[in-house]
């Protein structure tokens, strides 16, 4: 099996399950005035149904001419005997599988449910073995009642995330969270100089590494504008700036940065920047040198514009 048609067994299960989970409201009377005590009961009943991993009594929701379309993989099957085959090898691969239905609503025959899916690849599928990796997605199923019966269903969902979760795709290229203006609070700032009044600080990405623009405003209200474009490689980059003239840069983890300012090729101040988890705020401590040979340090807080 290609991992184009293992992403199609993970869709046909997801549908599967989604439409009886999403159309549970209305799985055996699509009529808009079901009682709401009824609709959780008839829910209740079919997502016992599917926890049970029972086949048939899944299948049983399904008219014998039932279609489902997987939007993300391009997937069109027809009737119980593709959903049938589909179903019993999607439990092989993932025998925890299951889904749990957040919301869903009804306009007279048509049911939309919104759900999270999940499961854990503990099972060989046929060119797949089990990669023991769990995954957990969300997604909407659109479906169209008739006779009490899935007529037809269609699923959306983030297949990308579900494949890489499954370690089936390399992973997603994490944004740079310095990416954006910072405005220093001098409330929760320190110096062992004169605070400066104001500073602003710049960052977006260019050719694979960050662009900074700096504006300060010092305690005797000179401002000074400096920037710099630097990789995160630890190599010095040439700076726009007064009292120095290159700038490294490192990145120990997608949330920090350890910058070395020099000038002429002397080290005068070094600091390391941390972006916060919730990536509202960044902190920056450090020190160095004056041009006067004073020693200084500092610990600025910064928020995000």
């Amino acid at each position: 099996m290609t991992t184009k048609n293992f992403g199609f067994v993970l869709a046909s299960l997801l549908v599967l399950s989604l439409v009886l989970c999403g159309c549970s409201g209305q799985g055996e009377k699509p009529k808009t005035d079901t009682p709401t005590t009824e609709i959780e009961q008839m829910m209740k009943d079919l997502d016992a149904a599917w926890a049970s991993h029972d086949i048939e009594r899944i299948l049983a929701f399904y008219s014998d001419d039932c279609i489902y379309e997987d939007v993300v993989f391009g997937k069109v099957n027809h009737g119980k005997e593709e959903l049938r085959a589909f179903i019993k090898e999607a439990f092989t691969g993932f025998p925890d599988f299951r889904v749990e239905v957040k919301s869903f609503f009804t306009s007279g025959n048509r049911v939309c449910s919104e759900w999270i899916m999940s499961g854990t690849h503990s099972g060989n599928l046929p060119g797949m073995p089990a990669t023991g990796k769990s995954f957990s997605v969300p997604g909407v199923s659109v479906s169209e009642l008739k006779d009490g019966k899935v007529k037809q269903n269609t699923d959306y969902y983030d297949g990308a995330s579900l494949m890489r979760q499954l370690g089936l795709l390399p992973p997603a290229m994490s944004a740079d969270p310095f990416v954006g203006t910072w405005k220093m609070n001098p409330a929760k700032s320190k110096f062992s100089y004169p605070a400066p009044k104001s500073y602003t600080i710049t960052f977006s990405a260019q050719d694979n590494g960050i662009k900074a623009v700096e504006d300060i405003v010092d305690a005797d209200g000179k401002a000074t504008h400096r920037s710099f474009y630097a990789k995160y490689d630890g190599k010095d980059y040439p700076v726009t700036a007064p009292d120095q003239d290159t700038i490294s840069v490192k990145n120990p983890d997608v949330n920090t940065a350890d910058y070395v300012g020099k000038k002429n090729g002397k080290e005068v101040w070094s600091g390391r920047s941390v972006v916060s988890k919730d990536g509202k705020a960044f902190t920056n401590n450090g020190g160095g040198k004056g041009s006067n040979g004073q020693a200084f340090t500092y610990s600025l807080f910064f928020e995000k514009q």
